[in-house]
């Protein structure tokens, strides 16, 4: 912005606003400041764009500037890493440790999704609902049926390629900053336990199928955030806001999504309460040390414990309660067909064409219905498999052959009797 164009542009303001009764004086003065403020902004943009495109390395332990293709620092010795990284580093991105907690539970969430992907037939962009909920999706109505485990196992498992990339580069974001205040232990902490509590807010507010590491994240960004808000220096504020903004951000991602927020707004408010409880300062002695690391230690095998249930989950009572209510309601309603159709014989599972018995339809002629059974019969000759598309879901495998065994034996081979 030019100052003549600038200065034109302002008196034609101030002009305006005079006509319309405003004080002249006071609104030069305001334009004049907004004016300020955008040189200032301007120069601030230009400044961070150099620095981005700087093609030296910086080490990050002296401050001392180095080539960009130097190993080593030339003037403390310490390893410099890769430019790319420092790049990242400029920008705000900061790389988590190759064997950090972050590291750790990311690959976690990875391997998770990757059974989810075998499960489903291979499709990364989505997961199946049902996939999700077989792998230990947290499912409110399965929760109130005892299976708590869910509330652990849904934090690993995702429900898209999107969902999985936006929380693990939110998480490998957020870590560090974590890290600085309260070690690497921390994270698995208050991933397990702040994701645990997020869970539970979902599982108590909510009432559809949840997954997702987001509310864990969400955990430690709450966790960060009030922590640096009550150190009250000049690193924690910035910390605390670079924490608001991937609040932000992940509440603009979710509402894309259509997230689940009782989880998100769960998970930071349990990690915003611990930030507020416990002091940094109070990790940093001998004793909170080896506390944090023993706690460190036992929520990261609790987190491999929840992956591995991704990947063989617990029996579903839920699902099986289900399963056979299902099959009693599938032999009743058979069971009643074949009453009607066949005269209460008890069939040998062969088409009975024109049975004696079979009740004519309101307009004349035999009941549909009972075509439709007779149908059925001959395709339980052969292998559910012959009859069904191939990408059917095992469900509707199962389902089928159900309804065989009933017209076969009269009863369902997994109705217990």
């Amino acid at each position: 912005m030019a100052s003549d164009g600038g200065g034109r542009w302002t008196e034609w303001l101030v002009a305006i606003a005079g006509a319309l009764g405003f004080n002249k004086v006071r609104v030069r003065w305001k334009l004049q400041r907004i004016g300020t403020r955008w040189r200032r902004f301007v120069r601030r943009s230009e400044q961070r764009a150099n620095h981005v495109r700087y093609a030296h390395k910086t080490c990050t332990a002296c401050g001392s500037v180095q080539d960009r293709d130097a190993e080593a620092c030339s003037r403390c010795g310490e390893r410099l890493g890769r430019r790319g990284w420092q790049v990242l580093e400029r920008i705000g991105v900061h790389a988590p440790a190759l064997l950090s907690t972050s590291t750790w539970i990311a690959g976690l969430c990875a391997l998770a999704y990757v059974g989810l992907v075998v499960d489903g037939g291979g499709g990364l962009a989505s997961v199946d609902w049902m996939v999700l909920f077989r792998h230990g999706g947290q499912y409110p109505p399965a929760v109130d049926a005892g299976e708590y485990w869910r509330l652990l196992t849904a934090l690993f498992l995702h429900a898209g390629i999107w969902h999985i990339g936006f929380n693990l580069v939110a998480l490998a974001i957020v870590a560090p900053h974590v890290e600085e205040l309260y070690g690497d232990a921390a994270i698995a902490t208050v991933f397990v336990a702040g994701g645990l509590a997020a869970s539970a807010a979902s599982w108590q507010i909510g009432g559809a199928m949840s997954v997702g590491a987001s509310g864990a994240v969400m955990a430690l960004i709450g966790l960060a955030a009030a922590a640096g808000h009550r150190e009250g220096t000049s690193a924690g504020r910035r910390i605390r806001n670079d924490m608001l903004k991937w609040l932000l951000y992940t509440t603009l991602f979710g509402l894309m999504m259509g997230a689940d927020h009782a989880a998100h707004f769960g998970g930071f408010a349990a990690g915003g309460a611990l930030g507020l409880a416990v002091r940094p300062a109070a990790v940093r002695t001998r004793r909170g040390r080896a506390v944090s690391r023993a706690l460190g230690v036992a929520c990261a095998a609790v987190a491999a414990v929840g992956a591995y249930w991704t990947w063989r989950p617990p029996a579903s009572r839920y699902l099986a309660a289900i399963e056979r209510d299902a099959a009693a309601e599938v032999a009743r309603v058979v069971g009643d067909l074949r009453s009607r159709c066949d005269g209460g014989a008890s069939g040998s599972g062969e088409p009975r064409d024109g049975a004696a018995g079979a009740p004519d339809a309101p307009g004349g002629g035999r009941d549909p219905a009972c075509d439709e059974l007779d149908a059925l019969r001959r395709k339980c000759r052969y292998d559910v498999g012959d009859f069904l598309p191939p990408d059917s879901p095992p469900e509707l495998h199962a389902f089928y052959e159900g309804v065989c065994d009933v017209l076969r034996d009269g009863r369902d081979r997994g109705d217990g009797r």
